[in-house]
């Protein structure tokens, strides 16, 4: 199915690792001109989503704002308006879970449902934390 994208603002970044398409990305703790997948699903860090595929070294867009699409893992069903995490280090987005009393740092809203998997969907990009009450 094809989705319509908005990418409102795009920032260069120099992959700290090889980076595939449509993944969610942090800053480089060592260097702020540096993007890489996040570490867990907690990573406070979340800066937004690659645009296209780049090797460790080449540069590589990365959407901060706007509607951008996303790879997630949809083994939790996906509905439109769930907040979308990291899962770790594969830099896919998934359903915010539902640990008690944890903060998880969303990238934004799921903009249609994913019940696969494997689906790529587009994320309203809002970053956001979520309180999951105790």
């Amino acid at each position: 199915m094809a989705y319509a994208v908005h990418h409102v603002l795009t920032e260069a970044f120099v992959a700290a690792e090889e980076v595939e398409a449509y993944r969610l990305v942090i800053v480089d703790p060592t260097d702020e001109y540096k993007c890489r997948y996040p570490e867990a699903d907690s990573d406070t860090q979340l800066l937004g989503i690659t645009a296209h595929h780049a090797a460790s070294g080449e540069v590589v867009d990365v959407v901060t704002l706007g509607v951008a699409l996303l790879d997630v893992d949809a083994t939790t069903d996906i509905v439109h308006g769930d907040d979308i995490v990291a899962i770790s280090t594969a830099g896919k987005g998934q359903k915010c879970p539902t640990t008690a009393a944890t903060v998880f740092e969303c990238i934004g809203y799921a903009r249609t449902a994913a019940t696969a998997a494997a689906e790529r969907i587009p994320v309203y990009i809002s970053k956001h934390p979520r309180t999951v009450p105790a």
